[in-house]
């Protein structure tokens, strides 16, 4: 018993030192996301607008990056909106 004891004691000591993090293999120069979706507003003017999104996302630097949005509506008469 006091040798599966001081066994186990030497099992738990090796895993201490131990380490399950590998290094990096692979990197990359940035991240790009780019994307689109249905757009939808109440405008101010009356009634509601139907129309489109789209978005860029590109990541050059950890938690530093560029992003853009734009988005297009537009009723039945003609009038729309974009930002």
């Amino acid at each position: 018993m006091l040798i599966r004891a001081i066994a186990f004691i030497g099992l738990l000591g090796a895993a201490a030192m131990l380490h399950a993090q590998s290094e990096p293999t692979a990197s990359r120069v940035g991240n790009l996301k780019i994307g689109g979706s249905f757009a939808t507003a109440n405008s101010d003017y009356g009634g509601r607008y139907n129309g489109g999104a789209a978005y860029m996302n590109f990541v050059f630097l950890p938690h530093i990056g560029v992003e853009g949005e734009f988005h297009f509506v537009k009723d039945s008469s003609g009038l729309y909106e974009k930002t």
